[in-house]
């Protein structure tokens, strides 16, 4: 995201500048701030996903605990 944001700064001082003109200035920069929303919103949803999942119940151990606990899972 910090690269995406330096590119960004570094449109704008070139539009601001005059090395670009508006023509090429505008779906420049409207590319990359779409860019940043995108990497934002994935950003978010993998930092939130975790926090979305159910629970598990104090009465329904894990996958790990009933192959460990469940005498019946040795034998062949």
């Amino acid at each position: 995201m910090a690269t995406l944001r330096r590119g960004i700064g570094r449109l704008i001082d070139s539009y601001a500048e005059g090395v670009i003109d508006k023509a090429e200035f505008e779906p420049r920069i409207a590319g990359l701030k779409q860019r940043l929303s995108q990497l934002q919103e994935r950003h978010r949803a993998a930092v939130e996903g975790p926090r979305t999942t159910r629970p598990l119940s104090p009465h329904q151990p894990s996958g790990r605990l009933l192959r460990q606990g469940d005498s019946r899972a040795r034998r062949p």
